[in-house]
């Protein structure tokens, strides 16, 4: 036997010791967990505080308290009580020193499920991560694999505003999919239902203690609203990131969060970005809207840098986008039908209270997409189209950008694309330097080129024609050829 088969049975054997080794490890339930501490050993049914290779259990109804930074194996909710749970970063009734909070992160090595039944008591909120009364919260909370959560209440991740975030230190950090169902009745669906990626304490907190999150997200899937639910300057960053190794490794990964919802001055940017690989992300909006006051957010921004970020609406009228940056990958202005799955009990979230399914097909035929600035440096943006669209796809206040423009057309009938005949899909009010020849659309299998024409800040479909057989053009060429030596013959 070889060093390397020997290297090889060693290291399989140590990870089937670690694997038995792994145990299920619960946080006692109330009345017999008096301090609801996590680095209290008493709080721990065993007597012992959870490693690296455990696996965390817990039931609803209370809190566990956290001070300290820990690592486990995986993190789940039992569904045994209708009363809202949570981990808190700070215990009691007076806050700790400000200056002396040191906030604590959690690093969960693989999957978290959070499950509940319907909140009977009525209780908003049916899990928190963070801070419960005051404006302190953790450090980082990590996550290797998947989130599912599947409640009906609010699931809140809150952060130390004394903490400094950015993309080299996210705040929520999780490295799968986080899926959110909220609930299962979706025609009665509720803004309660929604995840707040960002809440530094109290609705009540001064600006001056808010942080700015960075949240980086395998991708979503689901349906719900995400969040700022803090008044002051807060923005929050959501990047989604393919990474190797993870659960969606491969492929491609989909969903959609279908309101952007934020107090008065809360920001929201949405960053797409892949790296080598091919994977994609579908949002579906609904709405974004503001507080009760329905103050707006006020900023709502997205970024492409590689992959596919397709956006849609249910909205006739659209939905207001302030920015939108096109560095390299896919934009795609979905065709809204498609995303609206009626065998998953409508779980897309794409219709309002009391709408049904059905009513949603007949009133979400197409995507219209309005953005304040659109800048285009690179990729391209696809469209969904056919005879049928009745409007403008994208409608942009300010147009920027450099190089070619590239639109890629999903169609479902080419008999149907050969009938579009001067179709405006894309308008801006003002446009920097943009000229006809830079516009250039072909259809994704490449069989029909798009005649494009740019005039007053218009871009019309001409129509579509066939891209010719490599065979007639082979034809073609040995004709010319031939036309050619005959000439020269003739001289």
């Amino acid at each position: 036997m070889n060093t390397i088969e020997n290297i090889a049975r060693i290291c399989a054997l140590g990870l089937m010791v670690s694997a038995a080794n792994a145990e299920t490890v619960k946080f006692k339930d109330w009345p017999d967990n008096p301090t609801h501490n996590w680095s209290d050993t008493s709080s721990w049914e065993g007597g012992v505080v959870p490693g690296a290779g455990d696996d965390v259990l817990f039931d609803y109804g209370q809190y566990m308290v956290i001070t300290d930074s820990f690592t486990i194996k995986s993190f789940a909710v039992n569904n045994t009580s209708w009363n809202p749970g949570g981990i808190r970063t700070i215990s009691g009734d007076t806050p700790p020193d400000l200056s002396a909070w040191k906030a604590p992160s959690l690093n969960i090595l693989e999957d978290v499920n959070i499950s509940a039944a319907e909140n009977t008591l009525g209780a908003e909120y049916t899990f928190t991560f963070g801070s419960a009364n005051y404006r302190r919260g953790f450090n980082q909370i990590s996550v290797g694999g998947n989130f599912l959560y599947k409640g009906y209440g609010v699931l809140t991740f809150g952060f130390a505003p004394n903490v400094e975030y950015s993309r080299d230190h996210y705040s929520l950090d999780i490295g799968g999919i986080l899926t959110a169902s909220v609930g299962e009745d979706w025609g009665n669906w509720s803004y309660k239902r929604r995840i707040i990626i960002n809440k530094c304490g109290n609705d009540n907190s001064a600006a001056s203690e808010t942080v700015d999150a960075f949240v980086r997200l395998g991708g979503l899937a689901g349906g719900g609203i995400i969040s700022n639910n803090d008044p002051g300057a807060l923005s929050t960053t959501i990047v989604f990131q393919a990474r190797s190794g993870k659960a969606f490794s491969g492929g491609d990964f989909s969903g959609r969060f279908t309101k952007f919802w934020g107090a008065e001055n809360s920001t929201m940017k949405i960053i797409m970005d892949a790296g080598s690989g091919s994977a994609q992300q579908s949002i579906r909006l609904i709405n974004r809207y503001g507080d009760s006051s329905d103050a707006d957010l006020n900023s709502l921004e997205f970024e492409v840098q590689s992959g596919t970020l397709g956006l849609s609406t249910n909205k006739a009228d659209g939905i207001k986008i302030d920015g939108v940056s096109l560095i390299g990958g896919t934009l795609k202005v979905v065709e809204a039908a498609d995303h609206l799955d009626v065998r998953d009990n409508g779980h897309g979230g794409v219709y309002e209270a009391g709408d049904s399914a059905e009513n949603a097909l007949k009133n979400a035929d197409y995507s219209y997409l309005n953005v304040e600035n659109f800048d285009w440096q690179g990729g391209n943006v696809a469209m969904y189209i056919d005879s049928l669209v009745a409007g403008v796809l994208l409608n942009v206040g300010t147009f920027t950008g450099s190089g070619t423009y590239n639109f890629v057309f999903d169609y479902k009938d080419a008999e149907d694309l050969l009938n579009i005949k001067d179709l405006a899909i894309f308008t801006a009010a003002v446009s920097d330097g943009a000229t006809g020849d830079m516009f250039k659309g072909v259809t994704s299998d490449g069989l029909y080129d798009a005649v494009l024409k740019w005039e007053n800040g218009t871009l019309s479909i001409v129509e579509f024609v066939a891209v010719p057989e490599p065979s007639t053009i082979a034809a073609v060429l040995g004709a010319f050829a031939l036309a050619m030596a005959a000439r020269r013959r003739g001289k």
